[in-house]
């Protein structure tokens, strides 16, 4: 009786230490999964993501943009999105990337007088190559200084609207007009989140040909969520 009791808790003690054991050794095996899912992430040579902003834009104008009496806005507020992708590894000093980038300056008013007689705004998309330079790692959350180059299709709105008065009837009017910049980036990547960085750039588009205007200046910030 007493090594038929016995024979059951050696039986009993063995199958929980299997157990134990299997256990453990799943534990173990996600684990690793786990650090080499993770370690994979931080080390892919290729990474999509998608970002929005606001910027504060500032027009410069030359000559010919001088009328008598009248007053073109000097600054705008607008805002932005881009989709790009990032390629090099993360533990790399220097990563590259290209990107596609949409920005929308909201209409302002033109003076003429101290009265309004017309709203002009402007828009663009364009592509960038940006070049990704480390300059701090902290707990395995880089920083990076970005330096771009690229191209746009720009376009100016302006809509005139002279309200009527005695005999006059008014005028009313809307055109657009488009043309290509060039673009130039300089700005500061930083990691927020292993899936978010945070952003902040001064970017300027000069146009190819002699235009009323001889270039923008932008600043911009905010996030892009990576993939």
């Amino acid at each position: 009786m007493y090594k038929k009791q016995d024979k059951a808790k050696y039986d009993n003690d063995s199958l929980n230490t299997r157990k134990q054991k299997y256990k453990d050794l799943s534990s173990r095996r996600y684990d690793t999964k786990k650090y080499e899912t993770k370690q994979h992430h931080n080390n892919d040579d290729m990474n999509i993501y998608i970002g929005a902003n606001i910027n504060y834009n500032v027009m410069s104008y030359n000559s010919e943009m001088s009328l008598p009496y009248t007053k073109f806005p000097e600054s705008y507020w607008g805002a932005g999105a881009e989709l790009g992708i990032k390629f090099g590894e993360k533990n790399n000093k220097w990563n590259c990337g290209l990107l596609i980038a949409y920005d929308y300056l909201y209409d302002k008013e033109i003076y003429t007088l101290d009265y309004p007689i017309a709203k002009i705004g402007f828009s663009s998309i364009g592509i960038g190559f940006d070049n990704y330079i480390e300059i701090s790692n902290q707990d395995n959350k880089r920083t990076d200084f970005v330096l771009g180059v690229g191209i746009a299709k720009a376009t100016e709105r302006a809509s005139i609207d002279i309200p009527g008065f005695y005999d006059f009837s008014g005028y009313h009017e809307s055109e657009s007009l488009k043309d290509n910049v060039f673009l130039l980036k300089l700005g500061v990547n930083t990691q927020m989140t292993e899936n978010m960085d945070w952003y902040m750039s001064a970017r300027f588009f000069i146009p190819k040909k002699d235009t009323g205007i001889d270039f923008v200046s932008s600043v911009q910030t905010g996030i892009k969520f990576n993939f």
